[in-house]
């Protein structure tokens, strides 16, 4: 497992495919597919394991890559929008990662914290590839995700919902 650490805000990203905890988070609906479309199985994330997760001011989530991912990651980045489809810069940039360790279907966790915004906000990632974009998507190369509903952050530990990625298009 590796784990990056930045100060300000400190961001954790543990990389490989996460096994089965049983834990409260733990997704049980046999297998079946993950709902995002990505034709992956379903699998038990363990950000409940994480005792960052459970603290004031943190922002948790999985990044899940569709069966069907290829190529080399150059960045991952996660932001906050108050709407989507985004239609110029974020509210804020959570974190930025460097050639992050991504497979298909395995999950991706990413600890931010502090996570210091509050209000209503989209989880927005980007996934730029080699030979990609660097400030906006390209279509059919880089990957993007978004929540699926606006997530209330109050300062309180924030679980975020799957973040499944898919190639990137209409931009």
């Amino acid at each position: 497992m590796r784990a990056f650490f930045l100060s300000l805000p400190l961001l954790v990203a543990c990389g490989g495919k996460s096994e089965d905890t049983g834990g409260a988070a733990a997704e049980a609906d046999g297998g079946a597919d993950d709902g995002g479309g990505s034709g992956c199985e379903a699998s038990a994330s363990t950000l409940s394991d994480e005792p960052l997760c459970a603290e004031d001011y943190s922002l948790c989530v999985d990044v899940i890559p569709p069966a069907d991912f290829s190529g080399t990651p150059r960045q991952l980045a996660l932001a906050l929008y108050t709407t989507v489809p985004p239609a110029g810069p974020p509210n804020a940039i959570l974190a930025t990662l460097d050639a992050p360790a991504l497979a298909p279907c395995a999950r991706f966790p990413v600890v931010v914290q502090p996570m210091l915004e509050t209000g209503d906000f989209y989880v927005w990632a980007n996934l730029y590839m080699e030979g990609g974009g660097t400030f906006v998507p390209v279509n059919d190369i880089d990957y993007t995700a978004v929540t699926d509903a606006a997530v209330a952050l109050t300062g309180a530990p924030a679980v975020v919902s799957d973040l499944n990625l898919s190639l990137a298009s209409g931009w």
